[in-house]
């Protein structure tokens, strides 16, 4: 595992950390790197990692992991909640593993 802290010392880069994937293929360790953001937005979806400059490159058959995140802000229970998106046509839909 790597430790990383940004915008300490002067130079503040925040989100350099999330350009590339955090994965050490441990198959018991779980890596979970999120940008701090002082706005929340309860319902937002973010990709990891997140590739480098304006086009987001990655690597070639290099993983995604998606983050959907969805709340409820109201004063009552919601029913029958249905979060739907659209898989990019640039991905392959058959690679896909759904996870929690």
């Amino acid at each position: 595992p790597v430790a990383w802290m940004e915008g300490c010392g002067g130079l503040n880069t925040p989100g350099l950390v999330n350009l590339f994937p955090v994965n050490n293929t441990d198959p018991f360790e779980s890596v979970f790197c999120l940008e701090a953001t002082a706005a929340i937005d309860p319902n937002d979806k973010r990709g990891f990692p997140y590739g480098l400059g304006d086009e987001r490159y990655i690597e070639p058959n290099q993983s995604l992991d998606y983050l959907i995140r969805f709340q409820n802000t109201g004063t009552d229970t919601a029913f029958n909640i249905v979060i739907v998106d659209t898989l990019s046509g640039l991905l392959q839909p058959g690679s896909v593993r759904p996870g929690a």
